[in-house]
């Protein structure tokens, strides 16, 4: 709820903004995260499999990774697109993020729902600072629920 400032001076009234409206913002920003579109899906697809150098890497073809894949990797985060999420016990939405890995310039698309790496993503695209480079990091320390959070950090010397 807004409070209001009132000029000494000139009496005027003006609202005071105590976080409400930025937190309207950024939940407004991401729950109008536009998904991928099918046909840039299928092109994605068709193109990791023609640039296959396996079978393997043909029949995982435009898959996401795994967020555990990128671990402790030096990232720069090019662009997040929503998805919705269908595991029960969590959140009802989760991340695609495109992201190219720094020491090798793979590009790589992998998924997240870890809370503060979605946070702090959604603020990036928000504010308009990506691409941006980071990493992500597993917590050495378990929660009280026994869950070893992710954190997004950035890279020594990046900002």
């Amino acid at each position: 709820m807004n409070s209001y400032a009132v000029d000494s001076e000139t009496g005027e009234i003006t609202p005071v903004d105590d976080g409400t409206n930025a937190l309207i913002a950024y939940r407004d920003h991401l729950a109008n995260l536009e998904p991928e579109d099918p046909a840039d899906v299928q092109e994605r697809i068709l193109r990791s499999i023609l640039e296959a150098g396996s079978a393997e890497d043909v029949i995982n073809a435009g898959a996401a990774l795994a967020m555990d894949k990128v671990l402790d990797l030096p990232l720069t985060v090019e662009r997040i697109r929503a998805g919705e999420s269908t595991f029960a016990d969590g959140p009802d939405y989760y991340l695609l993020v495109d992201a190219t890995i720094k020491s090798n310039g793979d590009k790589v698309t992998f998924s997240t729902g870890a809370s503060d790496v979605v946070m702090k993503l959604t603020a990036l695209d928000m504010k308009g600072f990506l691409p941006c480079d980071v990493k992500l990091v597993r917590s050495t320390k378990p929660t009280a629920k026994g869950f070893y959070p992710v954190f997004l950090k950035p890279i020594e010397d990046a900002f």
